[in-house]
């Protein structure tokens, strides 16, 4: 007896499971070794479509495998120039620090409000460093906050008038000078 799907129809067992040839459907020896032999010369044709697409694609991952090789050096160049980026973004890093508190330090050295006003708007350090420089030899009052260049309160200076001179006296005290030292 045959089992029943939910759609009606039967499923499983046969009555008749060995069918039989009959000879109306038999297939003559010619035709048959005809097609055969087609059916091979296309296997034939086939398999060698297959070894030459074969050849091709492995042919093409020789080349892929060479591009491969050479895309894996070039990823090897681009970590290494990465790592010396890395490195030098590092060692510019340090070297903009330094050149900040260097440019702190200076500007720290002159004590005049105007003229470090002035320096904060040089756009280099060694120039900044130079103006503070400069300040020191040309001022009578050095931008670090001491006395800077010569005194000129006479002490040391004989053709300076001493406060409260008179221009006699002055004259007088120059006249009396040595020739060697004028």
């Amino acid at each position: 007896m045959a089992d029943t799907n939910e759609t009606g129809s039967t499923v499983g067992k046969t009555s008749n499971p060995v069918q039989t040839e009959t000879t109306e459907n038999a297939i003559p020896y010619a035709r048959f070794k005809e097609v055969n032999e087609k059916a091979k010369d296309l296997e034939a044709q086939l398999k060698a479509r297959d070894d030459a697409d074969k050849k091709a694609r492995e042919a093409k991952l020789l080349e892929e495998k060479k591009y491969s090789e050479l895309i894996e050096q070039r990823n090897q160049e681009l970590v290494a120039a990465k790592q010396r980026e890395e490195a030098l973004v590092e060692k510019n890093k340090v070297f903009e620090e330094r050149q900040l508190r260097l440019r702190e330090q200076a500007l720290e050295k002159i004590k005049d409000e105007g003229l470090k006003q002035i320096a904060s708007k040089l756009p280099d350090v060694d120039d900044v460093l130079a103006f503070v420089e400069k300040l020191s030899i040309t001022t009578k009052e050095s931008p670090f906050g001491g006395k800077g260049g010569v005194k000129h309160d006479g002490a040391d200076n004989p053709f300076v008038r001493l406060p409260g001179e008179t221009y006699n006296q002055y004259q007088a005290r120059v006249q009396k000078i040595p020739a060697g030292q004028k």
